[in-house]
C-alpha cells in the first residue's frame, strides 16, 4: 500500500541495535464507545473499549489502560508538542489538522509494547511509524512504554518529531542522520549527554564516520556504529542550527535532496561544501562547549504531573 515507510526507533536506544518492526494490528482498539468525561475540553472525545481509555483530539487518538484522565493528559501534551515541534523546525509553514489522526498507544507493560513493535525494540522507550500511499499519509502511529513521566515526556517528544517531519517530506524520505539528529534535540538533557559521550568516545578512538558517509546512508549503519552515528548526527544538526536562522535547517535538507549537499551548503549557509562543513564542525566539537548547542529541549512544553488510576492491563 505505501510508497515508502518511515520507521524510527531510539527514544532510549543509545548505542543499541535498531531493527525493522511491524505493528500488531490488534494491539489497540479499532473502534470506540463514548463514555462520560466531565473534565473534557470541547475538542476532546472520550471513550472506552476493552479496557483501553481513548481520547481523540484534533490531531491525535490516544489509548492507555491507566484512566481517561491519563489519556487526556497525554493527548493534550501531544497537541502542545506538535505545535512546538512545528514552530521550531517549520516556522511559517501553514498548519492543517492531521487526517488521519496520529495514534498514540501508551502500553502499560513492556510485554505489550514489544508485542506491538517487535523484540528488536527491547531497548527503546518509544517508536514511530508513518506510512504513505503515494504522497498521502495513510498511517501515523507512536507506541510508548508507559513509564515515569520524564521517560514518557522525552520519548514522546522524540517520536513526534519524526512524525511531524515526515509530513513535511512526503515525496521522499528525510535522510536518517537529519531525522535522528533533529529528534534527539527533543530528548531530555540526560539522554543528550549520553549521545555527547558516544560522540566523544568516537572522536578519541577515531571511529567517527566521514560526513560524506553519513549523508549518503540510506538507512541506519551497522549496530556497532549506532552510538557514534547518533552522536555525530545530532552534533551536526546542532552545529548547523548555530549557523543560520530558525527554519533554515529543513530548507537546507530539502535543497540537499534536490541539488546535492555541497550546493545546498553554499546556498543556505554559505559554507563551501561538505569538506568545509566537516572542518568547521570538528573544530566546534573539539574546542567548543561540552554539549550540543541548540534551542532545545527548552523549547518543548513540560508534561503535567502524572495522575493515573491503579488499573493496569496486559
Amino acid at each position: 500500500m505505501s510508497a515508502w515507510v518511515i520507521l524510527a526507533l531510539a527514544a532510549s536506544a543509545i548505542g543499541g541495535e535498531v531493527t525493522a518492526i511491524a505493528r500488531a494490528p490488534g494491539d489497540a482498539p479499532a473502534a470506540t464507545a463514548p463514555v462520560a468525561a466531565a473534565a473534557a475540553l470541547p475538542a476532546e472525545r472520550h471513550s472506552e473499549q476493552a479496557g483501553w481509555w481513548i481520547v481523540e483530539t484534533a490531531n491525535f487518538r490516544v489509548c492507555s489502560r491507566a484512566s481517561s484522565a491519563e489519556s487526556a493528559r497525554i493527548a493534550r501534551h501531544c497537541e502542545a508538542l506538535r505545535h512546538s515541534i512545528r514552530d521550531l523546525w517549520l516556522p511559517g509553514v501553514v498548519d492543517s489538522s492531521w487526517t488521519p489522526r496520529c495514534d498514540v498507544i501508551a502500553h502499560s507493560t513492556e510485554a505489550g509494547y514489544l508485542r506491538a513493535v517487535g523484540r528488536g525494540a527491547a531497548h527503546t522507550a518509544g517508536s514511530a511509524l508513518v506510512e504513505f500511499s503515494g504522497t498521502a499519509v495513510a498511517v501515523r502511529r507512536v507506541d510508548l512504554k508507559h513509564a515515569a513521566p520524564e521517560a514518557l515526556e522525552s520519548a514522546l517528544a522524540h517520536e513526534l518529531t519524526h512524525v511531524v517531519l515526515a509530513d513535511r517530506f512526503r515525496d521522499r524520505p528525510l535522510p536518517r542522520w537529519a531525522d535522528e539528529g533533529m529528534a534527539v534535540l527533543a530528548d531530555s538533557l540526560a539522554k543528550q549527554r549520553l549521545h555527547w559521550r558516544d560522540l566523544q568516545q568516537g572522536l578519541r578512538s577515531r571511529s567517527t564516520l566521514r560526513l560524506a558517509e553519513i549523508v549518503s546512508l540510506a538507512d541506519y549503519p551497522a549496530p556497532q556504529r549506532m552510538g557514534v552515528f547518533y552522536g555525530q548526527s545530532v552534533s551536526i544538526v546542532s552545529y548547523l542550527l548555530t549557523c543560520g536562522q530558525r527554519g533554515q535547517f529543513v530548507e537546507f535538507v530539502d535543497a540537499a535532496l534536490s541539488r546535492g549537499y555541497d550546493q545546498a551548503l553554499r546556498d543556505v549557509y554559505q559554507i563551501d561544501g561538505l569538506s568545509e562543513l566537516e572542518r568547521r564542525w570538528l573544530a566546534s566539537v573539539t574546542s567548543g562547549p561540552a554539549r550540543f548547542v541548540s534551542r532545545t529541549p527548552a523549547d518543548f512544553p513540560v508534561i503535567e504531573s502524572l495522575r493515573t488510576s491503579t488499573r493496569t492491563g496486559t
